[in-house]
């Protein structure tokens, strides 16, 4: 049940410019699924099933053409909250290519070292650390969520989950 309630709370922020085509509902839909349900997944086979039923339910309740592709793996394709033209116009929409993000994120960086005296970001932006800023963001984003950073000393769990809550305005 929680993990409905998170793909339904997804779907109820998505709010992409312009009008909603029945494929980029469908994509969105199939990426919340699979990031939400998929490291639940144990083994290759309850991958394929879950991978089965979710076309089938495209293909039924969406009208997705055969022509057009589905997310076939977690976190593919990625949705934020944090893209638009600048810190003032974001929305929660896809992330077409991670490139396009880092200067959303160097902005926030920056906004964050103006704000805080005490500690300063340093994080260089490649695409695995937006890639993972927008994982942690969305994780922190959903209600009654969690997240675990684990990893060796020196990775930037810190400053990572510091962008990350900068960009929550928490």
């Amino acid at each position: 049940m929680r993990q409905l309630f998170r793909i339904l709370h997804s779907l109820a922020c998505y709010n992409p410019p312009g009008s909603i085509s029945d494929f980029d509902l469908c994509k969105f839909w199939a990426a919340e699924a699979y990031r939400t349900l998929g490291d639940r997944l144990e083994g290759k086979e309850e991958r394929k099933t879950t991978d089965t039923e979710l076309r089938a339910i495209a293909i039924k309740h969406f009208a997705l053409l055969e022509q057009q592709k589905m997310p076939t793996r977690a976190g593919r394709p990625f949705f934020c909250h944090f893209c638009g033209p600048s810190l003032d116009e974001l929305s929660f929409q896809e992330v077409e290519k991670l490139e396009n993000l880092k200067p959303t994120l160097e902005a926030f960086i920056a906004e964050f070292n103006e704000a805080s005296k005490a500690a300063q970001l340093s994080i260089p932006m490649f695409s695995y650390m937006v890639e993972q800023t927008v994982k942690v963001n969305r994780a922190i984003q959903q209600p009654f969520s969690n997240v675990i950073l684990v990893g060796v000393e020196g990775l930037g769990k810190l400053a990572l989950s510091r962008l990350a809550l900068q960009i929550c305005r928490f």
